[in-house]
């Protein structure tokens, strides 16, 4: 079991939909700058628990689009398990919480260039 905590986690390259009530496909996207879960997933739960509240628990990954797999991080005095999952596409990720609080997002890969990732993050 690997447990990674950090420090200040980066500001996270994310787009949301403006209502989190309605069930759409996709709840927005999120780009991150690397390949390395610790320091781009504290970004992402620092960035949707700002912007929608509530308490991440888990997140969900495929494991062949990232460098290392941790089962949990620490981000701000909290636990967050993370799960790998083969079965999910490497351009999607899942987080969940309490009382039903799910958001998946569409994940542009680190490396791709910035005006085809801004293009996809405004996509509907």
């Amino acid at each position: 079991m690997t447990w990674v905590c950090t420090r200040e986690p980066p500001t996270a390259r994310l787009r949301l939909t403006d209502s989190p009530s309605s069930r759409a496909i996709l709840d927005g996207g999120w780009w991150p700058t690397s390949r390395d879960p610790v320091v781009e997933l504290s970004g992402l739960v620092t960035a949707l628990t700002a912007q929608r509240g509530g308490v991440i628990e888990r997140i969900m990954l495929q494991p062949a689009a990232w460098d290392r797999h941790p089962c949990r991080i620490g981000v701000g005095g909290t636990t967050v398990r993370v799960g790998w999952f083969t079965t999910l596409g490497a351009a999607l990720v899942i987080v969940t919480g309490p009382r039903d609080l799910r958001i998946d997002l569409a994940v542009i890969p680190p490396k791709t260039a910035y005006a085809v990732a801004t293009a996809a993050m405004l996509a509907p």
